[in-house]
C-alpha cells in the first residue's frame, strides 16, 4: 500500500472529491491533504488527514506573492522531514510548488490550473526577459519533464503547458460540480426572502471580482435596464475591483443592483438558486484555456448562462457544444439586454435551456474525481 500527500493552499470542493476518490480507492493506506483554508474542505472523508499551511492570500500583489512562498517553503520543510517516503499530488496552487521538486525526490503528479511563470507576464508584472521569469521557466521545465502524470482541465490549457513538455504526456480531465449542491425552490429560498427578491428576474455574478471578470459590464447592463422593475442585477463576491463597483452603482444610483460578499458554503445552494440567469465572464488570454469552476456548478443547478468571452475561447466551445447560454462579444449591449428580456418573457426558451444542460450535467460529472487514480 502507498501513502499520498495532496497540496492545494487554495482547496475547496473539487479537492474534497479528489482527496476522497483517493480514499475510496483502496490504493492508499494514507491521505494527507495540505491546505491553506481547512475551514471549506465541507464533505472530506473522515480518513483523510488534513494539515494546514498558509492561506492563499489575494489582498496586494504583495502579499499574494508572500503568501506563495511561504506556503511552499513550509510544503517543502514537511516533505523534506515528515513525507519523505510519500507519493505527492500537487496542483498548481501556489504557482511556485514546482520549485519543491528541487530538494525532494518523491514521486509526484500534478494538476495545473494555472500556467507559470506565464502568469506574471500575462498579468503584466514582469517581461519574458526577466531574470525571475527565465530562472522560473527553467525550472517548471524541468518539473514537468520529471512529473509521473500531468493533468489539467482543458484543451487550451494543454496547448499553454506544452511549450514545457511533450503535448502526449499532459491528460486533460474536465472540472465538475459540487455534488453537495442540490437546487432550492424560489419560494422557499431564504436568500430570496431575506434580501427581498420575490418576484424578481434575478441575473446573478458569483465570483471573484477582479480584473478578468469583467463585472463592471454587468454594472453598464443594470444602467440600461433600470427602468425594469422586475429585473434584479446580484452581484456576490470580492476582489480587487469590488470598490469600483461599489461606487460605480452609487454614483448611477442603480437601485435594481444588490452587491454582497461571498456567501457562507451552507447558504451557496441559496444563493446560486436564486438566479435566473448566470453571468460568466472571462477576458484576455485566460479565456482561451479555462472555463471559470462557478460554470459547472450552475450547470448543475440547470442555469442559463450569458457568457461574455471571446468567440475562441473556452467557455464559448462549452456553450457551442452544450446550448445551454449564449456567448456576447462585451460591446453587445443591445444583445446582451435583448436575452435577458427574452428569457423572462419565455417560459419556453427557459424550458429548453434546462433541457440541453441536462447532456453537461453528465460530462462534468463529480465522478471525473476517479480520473485521477491509476491502476
Amino acid at each position: 500500500m502507498k501513502s499520498i500527500l495532496i497540496v492545494n493552499q487554495s482547496s475547496g470542493y473539487l479537492m474534497v472529491d479528489i482527496a476522497n476518490a483517493f480514499v475510496n480507492s483502496g490504493k492508499y493506506d494514507q491521505v494527507v491533504l495540505m491546505a491553506g483554508n481547512p475551514e471549506a474542505l465541507v464533505g472530506l472523508d473522515k480518513n483523510v488527514c488534513v494539515e494546514k499551511i498558509c492561506k492563499y492570500n489575494r489582498k496586494s500583489l504583495r502579499r499574494r506573492f508572500f503568501s506563495w512562498v511561504y506556503g511552499t517553503i513550509q510544503v517543502l520543510f514537511r516533505v523534506l522531514f515528515k513525507y519523505r517516503s510519500y507519493e505527492l499530488f500537487l496542483v498548481s496552487n501556489p504557482p511556485t510548488i514546482s520549485f519543491i521538486t528541487l530538494f525532494c525526490k518523491n514521486l509526484y503528479s500534478t494538476l495545473i490550473y494555472d500556467v507559470y511563470p506565464d502568469g506574471i507576464v500575462s498579468g503584466g508584472f514582469v517581461t519574458r526577459r526577466n531574470l525571475l521569469f527565465r530562472i522560473w521557466a527553467k525550472v517548471t521545465k524541468k518539473f514537468y519533464q520529471n512529473a509521473q502524470y500531468i493533468y489539467t482541465i482543458t484543451e487550451g490549457m494543454a496547448d499553454r503547458i506544452s511549450q514545457y513538455c511533450d503535448r502526449e504526456r499532459i491528460e486533460i480531465i474536465p472540472v465538475w460540480y459540487s455534488a453537495d449542491l442540490n437546487p432550492i425552490d424560489k419560494v422557499k429560498n431564504t436568500f430570496i426572502l431575506e434580501h427581498g427578491l420575490q418576484d424578481k428576474f434575478i441575473i446573478m455574478y458569483s465570483g471573484n471580482i477582479g480584473k478578468g471578470h469583467n463585472v463592471k459590464l454587468l454594472v453598464s447592463i443594470a444602467e440600461r435596464m433600470k427602468e425594469d422593475d422586475d429585473v434584479r442585477f446580484v452581484i456576490i463576491g470580492d476582489g480587487w475591483e469590488k470598490k469600483m463597483i461599489q461606487d460605480s452603482i452609487i454614483e448611477k444610483s442603480l437601485k435594481n443592483v444588490l452587491l454582497l460578499p461571498f456567501q457562507p458554503f451552507d447558504k451557496l445552494a441559496y444563493s446560486l438558486s436564486a438566479a435566473d440567469i448566470a453571468y460568466i465572464s472571462v477576458e484576455g488570454r485566460a479565456s482561451t484555456v479555462c472555463v471559470p469552476s462557478k460554470t459547472f456548478n450552475f450547470i448543475k443547478l440547470s442555469k442559463p448562462l450569458l457568457c461574455v468571452a471571446e468567440t475562441n475561447s473556452e467557455l464559448a466551445k462549452l456553450i457551442q457544444t452544450y446550448k445551454n447560454g449564449r456567448v456576447f462579444d462585451p460591446s453587445d449591449l443591445d444583445g446582451i439586454i435583448s436575452f435577458i428580456k427574452n428569457l423572462k418573457d419565455s417560459v419556453e426558451l427557459r424550458e429548453q435551456y434546462k433541457v440541453n444542460v441536462s447532456v453537461a450535467k453528465n460530462v462534468f460529472s463529480p465522478n471525473n474525481a476517479y480520473q485521477f487514480i491509476k491502476r
